[in-house]
């Protein structure tokens, strides 16, 4: 058995754990990421419900000569979404997303190292909508997940 030292350790080696434990990195705070896959198989809840992503804009698009916008995107959200009309806050939050995912998602990910690939139209969405996966293995970003066995 290993015995590591470090100031935080982030659970769960999903994209959002993966997020976290990249943020922490860049803020030079060390880091156990402990993922309870089997090794080699990080990913989270990701790799179980189809790992795809909603994005628009995106370069893997424009290679494929897809045309999209945050406009498109709204517009396929707020239609699949099927939201009634006191849906404040599920459309504020839909709209805040589709203005934003390219900049604060999508071109973040790709800075640190995350390459995509397109899946496909997925649901409800127009011929133009992707949605996409991301492609990288925790080991490509400098993470190296420990793996653990859950105890039950």
């Amino acid at each position: 058995m290993h015995t590591y030292k470090t100031e935080v350790v982030v659970i769960g080696a999903g994209l959002a754990g993966i997020a976290t434990a990249l943020e922490l990195l860049d803020l030079n705070v060390p880091v156990v990421l402990l993922d309870g896959a089997p090794e080699g198989k990080p990913g989270g809840q990701a790799n179980e419900a189809f790992g795809g992503m909603l994005l628009s804009n995106t370069a893997e698009q424009a290679r494929n000569r897809i045309k999209d916008s945050p406009e498109l995107l709204l517009a396929d959200w707020l239609r699949a979404g099927e939201f009634q009309a006191d849906d404040h806050w599920p459309k504020a939050w839909a709209t805040l997303y589709a203005e934003q995912c390219t900049p604060m998602i999508y071109q973040w990910l790709i800075a640190h190292g995350i390459r995509f690939f397109p899946l496909g139209t997925v649901g409800r969405a127009r011929s133009a909508r992707q949605w996409q996966q991301p492609a990288p293995l925790p080991h490509r970003l400098g993470l190296r997940p420990r793996y653990c066995q859950h105890p039950g």
